[in-house]
């Protein structure tokens, strides 16, 4: 799957939030997925 995501998700990814629900977590983590981070 390929997707977008923004600078908010981004930094609540990295940043370990709880604020993100786990299916999303593990969306991003997956690493046969490609992420794309929006930079606007």
């Amino acid at each position: 799957m390929t997707f977008i995501i923004d600078t908010h998700i981004f930094l609540w990814f990295i940043n370990g939030s709880t604020e993100l629900p786990q299916n999303l977590i593990d969306m991003i983590a997956n690493l046969s997925n490609k992420c794309y981070l929006s930079i606007a």
